[in-house]
């Protein structure tokens, strides 16, 4: 994989994955509960930098981001969806193919370029809920 494709898919995964912090189904979780799975995802994300290149690895990252999605709040709970699905959405366009292969990377990468736009504007309002209700820095930017 290119040092380039390397850099744009890291960069995609971390803001999925930062803010992974959720979707869901149901009714919505609670801020406490949300903010405790927020906190354990944050201590184990050094374990899902190579996900995308770990099929076992992007599996357990898919699911612990299910696991804050269910505890989501109603207040954030759209917001949580969308970068949860967003998640899920690049984690299957690139469960297929060789890593090797950049061209067959950049095109899973097109498949799910239009949504990033809204995954980011989500991943935005998660991070602030997380800034503000959680005291956690989703931002990747330290502090």
């Amino acid at each position: 994989m290119t040092t380039q494709l390397r850099t744009i898919l890291a960069a995609t995964a971390v803001a999925a994955i930062a803010a992974t912090s959720c979707g869901s189904s149901g009714g919505g979780g609670s801020v406490e509960a949300f903010c405790e799975r927020l906190a354990e995802f944050q201590a184990r994300e050094g374990e899902f930098q190579n996900a995308f290149e770990d099929p076992e690895q992007l599996d357990e990252a898919v699911d612990a981001v299910d696991e804050i999605a269910d505890a989501a709040p109603d207040e954030i709970r759209d917001d949580a969806k969308v970068v949860a699905d967003g998640f899920r959405d690049l984690a299957d366009a690139f469960s297929d193919i060789d890593p090797d292969d950049p061209d067959a990377a950049l095109e899973a990468f097109e498949d799910v370029d239009e949504q990033l736009a809204e995954v980011e504007e989500a991943s935005a309002a998660v991070e602030a809920y997380a800034a503000e209700n959680c005291g956690l820095d989703l931002s990747g930017e330290g502090g």
